[in-house]
């Protein structure tokens, strides 16, 4: 398994920031209301950007046990909230690979 960054070294990719003192999240201007898994999971790709994420290290990334079901549900959601301002995804999925941030966003 490859080392993750653990740091908190990104804190905008693209269109995309984050303000990590008030955990929340900026797309487009418009604020995503995440609740606070779907943050921790948006933090999580934005530290490791140009390494796609399994979700075996979400999960281990968010110290918490989750399902990958659980996982992609949490996905779903922060995906479904990014299409209402701009109609693309923020996190694809590449099977047996891992999540990663849309770089068309």
């Amino acid at each position: 398994m490859n080392k993750l960054k653990s740091e908190k070294e990104y804190v905008s990719y693209k269109h995309l920031s984050i303000d990590e003192e008030n955990s929340s999240v900026v797309y487009l201007g418009y604020t995503l209301y995440l609740t606070k898994t779907e943050y921790k999971i948006i933090e999580a790709l934005m530290r490791n950007v140009n390494t796609p994420i399994s979700a075996e290290q979400i999960s281990y990334l968010l110290s918490v046990d989750l399902s990958k079901e659980n996982i992609a549900f949490h996905i779903f959601n922060i995906n479904t909230k990014a299409k209402s301002i701009s109609n693309r995804v923020l996190v694809k999925n590449t099977s047996k690979i891992g999540y990663f941030l849309n770089e068309e966003m």
